[in-house]
C-alpha cells in the first residue's frame, strides 16, 4: 500500500522560490529516497530542484510514495528521579579543641557506610548522603569561621542523627560557626 500526497503546482505566491520550484510539500514521515538524496547532494545547496525534478507538471497531481519503513526501534527505561535536599537544621557545641555539629536525620543509622561522602577542607565542610528513600541529602558549610584540621575531622552516626566533629587548628573559642559579614 502506498501513501499519497497531493501537490499543488499553481502556488506562485512564494517569491523566494525560483519559477521551476513552485510546488512545495512537506511530507511528515520518513520515506526511502536514497537516490533522490544522492542527486540532491550532487547539486549542492540548491537541493530543492532534485525533489521536484520528476514530479508531473499538471496542476493537481497525485504522487504515490512507498509505505514508510521503520528504521530503528528503541526502548528507553527511565530511572525514577531522586530528590535533592539540603540539610539546614543543625546544632553545634564547642570546646577549645573541637567543634561538634549534630544534624538530625531519621533512619540514618540504617544506611551503609558507602552512603556517606564527607569532604573536609581547611575552611569548609560538606557531607553528601544517599538515603534509601529516593532522596539525596547534602550538608554544606562553604566557609567556616576559622580553619580546621581536615585530616583529624570526622563524622559518626547515631540513632536519628549525624555527628560531625571538626578539629580546630587553633585552640580558641569560636563566636560563630560561619564568618560574620
Amino acid at each position: 500500500m502506498a501513501t499519497s500526497v497531493t501537490l499543488n503546482n499553481n502556488s506562485n505566491n512564494n517569491n523566494d522560490l525560483p519559477p521551476s520550484a513552485t510546488s512545495t510539500t512537506i511530507i511528515p514521515f520518513v520515506i526511502p529516497l536514497q537516490n533522490k538524496v544522492e542527486e540532491s547532494l550532487e547539486k549542492g545547496n540548491k537541493s530543492y530542484y532534485s525533489w521536484s525534478k520528476n514530479l508531473p507538471s499538471n496542476s493537481n497531481s497525485e504522487v504515490n510514495y512507498p509505505e514508510p519503513k521503520l528504521l530503528h526501534k528503541e526502548t528507553v527505561v527511565v530511572a525514577p528521579t531522586r530528590k535533592n535536599e539540603t540539610l539546614r537544621i543543625y546544632t553545634w557545641v564547642e570546646d577549645k579543641q573541637t567543634l561538634t555539629i549534630t544534624i538530625p536525620l531519621n533512619g540514618v543509622e540504617s544506611l551503609p557506610e558507602s552512603a556517606f561522602t564527607p569532604k573536609f577542607d581547611s575552611s569548609s565542610i560538606q557531607l553528601t548522603i544517599i538515603h534509601n528513600n529516593d532522596t539525596d541529602y547534602k550538608f554544606h558549610i562553604p566557609r567556616l569561621y576559622r580553619k580546621i584540621n581536615s585530616q583529624q575531622s570526622n563524622f559518626n552516626i547515631r540513632t536519628g542523627e549525624i555527628i560531625i566533629v571538626l578539629k580546630k587548628v587553633k585552640n580558641e573559642k569560636w563566636r560563630t560557626i560561619t564568618p560574620i559579614c
